[in-house]
């Protein structure tokens, strides 16, 4: 016996999405890999690509209210409380280099300009490097999510992608640090060598910031899967089928602006004090992407269970490329939001993971 509720939401399209929260008594599960996971009966039809709102038909079953709230809940408060010991550990280095800068004479902006871009590309260089080097020798690839030969970026494809990133990060980031600098400090931003805030408000202002880019970056990345914005916009990012780190900001201005940047930078111009507080929030979010976007999952690692991982989200957005359909942002707000159809039709996780040992079975 099913029971679910049926919440009814208005959507950009004019339509309304039905979400539909389930609870049973009994489940009827199937064995996936080890791991047990719900899959629909029978034949199933499905929308993907330029699909604001993707179906599986019949619709699968999907996660519990109480299930949602429990990944909200973790994911709302376990990075903030990690961001916020960094935070603290950092301040003391982070005063002495301050204190350095201003001994040479150096501007709050020209400061700011320094530590924005340093943190950008020291976080892109350091993080993509690891991940190519561990493609190109073969290492850790038990880690590795499964890839199709026409997944492979082409060499055209790569040397676009490393153009971009150089004019964003070398060129283009730098004056938009230096300029944006005035931005943080009129809604408040405090000098350098400002006092911290406590550990209570560093752990607030890491969750409000990871909750509201959150919660930006689904619904503009959804629209952008609209069919009248779709081939126009976000395609471009979607010309990485199998993703790897440097594929995160391989986007069209328009998506830069509104679903990266902008989510990510808009919560911090309005909360951050001290700047360090913004130093570490821009790392903590680039590091994700890149790591989502990586192919590499790191799931049931030690790593990744004390919370120093995302493998989670990284299997769950290489879903989105290798398949596109679906899994637009957090997985709570997706299992929200009604739009985790084909992930759940797969077995979640657990299946997606499960495909790479099922390939290379055949192959065998």
């Amino acid at each position: 016996k099913i029971n679910f509720k049926c919440i009814v939401i208005p959507s950009i399209a004019g339509k309304y999405s039905f979400i539909k929260f389930y609870s049973t008594k009994k489940r009827k599960m199937e064995k996936l890999s080890g791991s047990e996971t719900a899959k629909p009966k029978g034949k199933q039809k499905s929308t993907f690509g330029a699909a604001f709102s993707p179906r599986v038909h019949p619709r699968p079953e999907y996660p519990s209210p109480r299930e949602i709230a429990k990944d909200a809940f973790i994911s709302s408060v376990r990075q903030p409380i990690l961001l916020a010991l960094l935070t603290k550990a950092l301040y003391p280095t982070y005063l002495r280099l301050v204190k350095s800068f201003k001994g040479k004479g150096y501007s709050e902006k020209f400061i700011f300009m320094i530590f924005a871009a340093g943190v950008h590309t020291g976080t892109y260089t350091i993080w993509n490097s690891f991940f190519l080097f561990c493609d190109h020798f073969k290492l850790l690839q038990q880690y590795k999510l499964h890839r199709k030969e026409y997944m492979q970026p082409s060499s055209q494809l790569l040397r676009k992608t490393f153009y971009e990133a150089f004019l964003g990060q070398v060129i283009l980031g730098p004056i938009f640090a230096y300029q944006g600098q005035a931005v943080f400090k009129y809604f408040g931003m405090l000098d350098h060598n400002s006092k911290l805030q406590s550990f209570t408000n560093l752990v607030k202002f890491f969750a409000i910031a990871k909750l509201g880019n959150a919660f930006l970056f689904y619904w503009v990345h959804r629209i952008c899967h609209h069919k009248s914005i779709y081939k126009y916009v976000h395609k471009q990012h979607h010309e990485y089928t199998g993703t790897i780190g440097i594929a995160a900001e391989y986007a069209h201005p328009v998506e830069q602006v509104f679903a990266n940047q902008g989510p990510t930078i808009l919560f911090s111009i309005l909360l951050t004090k001290n700047p360090l507080m913004f130093y570490v929030w821009l790392w903590a979010r680039l590091q994700e992407t890149y790591e989502a976007h990586s192919g590499y999952c790191f799931a049931n690692t030690f790593l990744h269970n004390i919370g120093l991982t995302n493998a989670t989200h990284a299997a769950f957005h290489d879903f989105h490329h290798t398949n596109n359909k679906g899994n637009f942002g957090d997985y709570f707000l997706d299992a929200m939001f009604g739009t985790i159809d084909h992930w759940q039709a797969i077995g979640g996780e657990e299946g997606y993971i499960a495909m790479k040992s099922k390939k290379e079975s055949k192959t065998a």
